[in-house]
């Protein structure tokens, strides 16, 4: 008699947390992510009635490690998820909590992180308007941002894998080079920066045109 009624309990228990379940993923809810980088993800919310604070939960999917736990209070809309592993699919769950510790909504999104960040090196020119990058390739990495930034200005390159170029510089110029690594979740961190100076004119080819007057 009491095994058949810790069994219904069981039951009523489990169906009232489905309950719950189909409850949350209709109240509209939503968690949105506005930037990635190798080792964080930037993350927003919308306020929910009710709530008085927020918990975000991410798990690394295939991945042995601890689920990474985060509070905010019910006037934080955003936060960041740190120390995370790069090149790395997490299952990133929110949560609507009241005063009383119940929860009152949740959401739950998948997102990677960006490879690791890229090392340089070296970085040298051979052209005037030009520059050349030598790294060492990061996994899950798809392609490669190059920057050249010379004062306010920079030029950015994207190219498949090492070594890259830079184009469209201006010649006899000294620049700081940096490189960051690109998958389907975003971009890393930019690389430790190397300078290089591109050659001047006298490294151009020209043409010359004779004209013969008659």
């Amino acid at each position: 008699m009491c095994g058949a009624k810790s069994k219904s309990l069981i039951f009523i228990g489990l169906l009232f947390n489905c309950l719950e379940t189909v409850f949350s993923a209709n109240t509209g809810f939503s968690l949105s992510i506005y930037d990635v980088t190798s080792r964080s993800i930037y993350l927003r919310w919308p306020k929910f009635s009710g709530a008085s604070s927020y918990r975000v939960t991410a798990t690394a999917v295939n991945t042995v490690g601890h689920p990474l736990l985060a509070h905010f209070s019910d006037v934080t809309l955003k936060g960041t998820l740190t120390s995370l592993i790069p090149n790395t699919v997490y299952a990133i769950q929110a949560e609507a909590i009241d005063k009383n510790g119940i929860i009152l909504a949740q959401t739950q999104i998948m997102q990677s992180t960006a490879p690791d960040i890229p090392v340089i090196d070296q970085a040298y020119s051979k052209l005037s308007n030009s520059i050349t990058v030598e790294w060492r390739a990061v996994p899950g990495a798809t392609s490669y941002l190059l920057t050249a930034q010379d004062g306010d200005s920079f030029t950015e390159t994207v190219v498949a894998n090492s070594p890259g170029t830079v184009t469209g510089l201006k010649p006899a110029t000294l620049y700081r080079i940096t490189i960051r690594s690109i998958n389907s979740g975003g971009k890393s961190q930019p690389s430790p920066f190397r300078k290089a100076k591109t050659g001047g004119l006298s490294n151009s080819y020209f043409i010359f045109c004779n004209v013969v007057i008659i």
